[in-house]
């Protein structure tokens, strides 16, 4: 990708996209401000403490607590990749965002989504692990092992990104430079490239398809084979402690399901402004 800017289709150099974000909503800008300020703060605030506890804490020093502190830094960085921009654009004229920046915040924005759908599925099958392979567990689930699956799912998602920026990279833009939401989001930026991008759309489909349901396959499977071993225990506190650990996971990621729904079905060809 050209990073110091893409010629469109007349031949002039696009350096930069305007961000319409809400501009149709003139009086509600300073709420609209106020309102996301304080949801971002407290979600930076949240995930750092998550992080910072399980730091702190060596009893929380375990696969599970490793997977959710990691999970706590891709929320900070895509709630960071989007809303500090986002705010600007509520109480300053300045609507636009260069080439580069754009470019760096849909990568990264489609990375860490990407990159948390796929751990989602990797922490359900360390919860199949510890509960179903208990004596095994701590053998199976090491320290390198956690960091594998990591990488794995960082790469996962770094292929699935690359394949719809290499093919959208080489495609020319039709002149107008108007991107008709808050950040530089893939729907609106297909608008306006003037070529064929059936197969852009078709690529940026098939792998969020593939990235999704691999996810939600393996988090369906591991749960069900979790069910079936616990429903089978003898103990009924067993039967209770192993419930419990899963609730609590549930709880603690539970906030990070909202960005997996919104990075995957929100489809090329349908706008996604507010």
């Amino acid at each position: 990708m050209i990073l110091n800017g893409k010629e469109n289709i007349s031949g002039t150099v696009v350096t930069e996209f305007v961000l319409l974000g809400f501009s149709s909503l003139q009086g509600m800008q300073l709420p609209l401000f106020c309102i996301f300020l304080v949801m971002y703060t407290l979600s930076l605030i949240g995930n750092a403490l998550v992080i910072l506890i399980i730091r702190l804490d060596c009893r929380l020093h375990t696969p599970m607590y490793y997977f959710l502190s990691k999970l706590s830094w891709l929320e900070i960085i895509i709630t960071t990749t989007v809303t500090p921009k986002m705010l600007s654009l509520l109480i300053t004229k300045k609507k636009t965002i260069s080439f580069f920046g754009c470019a760096i915040q849909i990568t990264l924005y489609f990375l860490c989504g990407t990159t948390e759908v796929l751990l989602l599925g990797a922490m359900s099958v360390d919860r199949y692990l510890a509960i179903c392979n208990p004596l095994r567990y701590t053998a199976i689930m090491s320290s390198q092992v956690c960091m594998l699956m990591m990488l794995f799912c960082w790469f996962g998602g770094f292929i699935c990104v690359a394949l719809g920026i290499i093919f959208k990279s080489g495609l020319p833009y039709c002149g107008p430079n108007v991107i008709d939401h808050f950040f530089c989001d893939t729907a609106p930026l297909t608008l306006l490239l003037c070529a064929d991008t059936t197969l852009v759309e078709n690529i940026e489909f098939a792998s969020s398809c593939f990235t999704l349901l691999s996810s939600v396959s393996v988090t369906a499977i591991s749960y069900l084979c979790i069910i079936v071993t616990v429903v089978r225990m003898p103990s009924a506190q067993g039967r209770k402690k192993a419930f419990s650990t899963l609730l609590c996971l549930r709880f603690q990621i539970k906030t990070a399901e909202w960005e997996e729904r919104r990075t995957f079905f929100c489809l090329p060809t349908s706008s996604c402004s507010l």
